[in-house]
């Protein structure tokens, strides 16, 4: 998690300055704003975060967040207002980002690493008169990759995961749609070593273009396929588990041999 998590909320952080004396917002508490809150605090900087819900008042506060405001309550935005150094919005969904704006003071900066499905809106003219501005950040190159984990190291940070195993998936993914995780699903590889079953020499289980013609769930763990010379193999959306496809499209080398394990 820290490769995907931890360097995407590290990278603006530390390319828009937190530290200390400056006041650094984090928009959501998930897999991205809880390693936001926990970096903005290991730099030094005074860390607000922004939450729709007051059930993550306290875990909040846990990772090191100096405050915390319901941003659905306007008054409590309102005192906020102009004050801000910076803000890492994470949020994925369809949110206002002028709320977020209005906070910032001169030469602020709202930085965004979430991916709302939908265009947002901006006032332009809220931009201009103070001088905000309005980014974007992905994630970090190979050195500051390599200076992220340095710093995690010397300073303690890690990503709040739950292990799961490949068998929970589809359990995880309905959690993951209710926000019921703390605060990234890991799986364990491990759960993939499932034994397989060899089939006789040479038989063959031909996967047609129809996607409707799909393997069974149970039969997959337990294909062991020898292929023709040359032969190409299409692999429609073929069902892992319910719920988890596959989309693939192989050319297979000679004698080559497809097996599940």
């Amino acid at each position: 998690p820290l490769l995907c998590a931890g360097i995407t909320t590290y990278s603006p952080l530390r390319r828009w300055g937190a530290g200390p004396g400056k006041k650094v917002g984090v928009v959501g508490l998930g897999g991205l704003g809880h390693m936001g809150v926990k970096f903005a605090h290991a730099f030094g900087a005074h860390t607000v975060l922004f939450t729709t819900s007051e059930s993550k008042v306290a875990d909040g506060k846990r990772l090191g967040a100096d405050e915390v405001v319901i941003s659905k309550d306007p008054a409590a935005m309102a005192k906020h207002a102009g004050s801000f150094d910076m803000i890492l919005d994470t949020v994925s969904a369809d949110h206002d980002l002028n709320a977020y704006l209005n906070l910032l003071k001169l030469d602020g900066s709202l930085v965004v690493v979430g991916v709302p499905p939908k265009p947002q809106p901006v006032a332009v003219f809220s931009l201009i008169m103070p001088r905000r501005h309005l980014s974007g950040s992905l994630i970090g190159g190979i050195p500051e990759t390599q200076e992220m984990l340095d710093f995690c190291g010397k300073h303690d940070v890690v990503c709040d995961i739950e292990l799961i195993k490949m068998q929970q998936i589809n359990e995880a993914y309905e959690r993951m749609l209710r926000s019921d995780v703390k605060y990234r699903f890991v799986i364990d590889m491990a759960s993939l070593k499932v034994r397989a079953r060899a089939l006789p020499p040479r038989q063959r289980v031909v996967l047609r273009e129809d996607p409707s013609e799909r393997l069974p769930a149970e039969g997959l763990a337990q294909l062991d396929v020898h292929l023709q010379r040359q032969e190409r193999v299409a692999l429609p959306a073929i069902k892992v588990r319910p719920g988890l496809e596959v989309l693939a499209r192989a050319r297979v080398a000679p004698l080559a041999r497809l097996q599940r394990v």
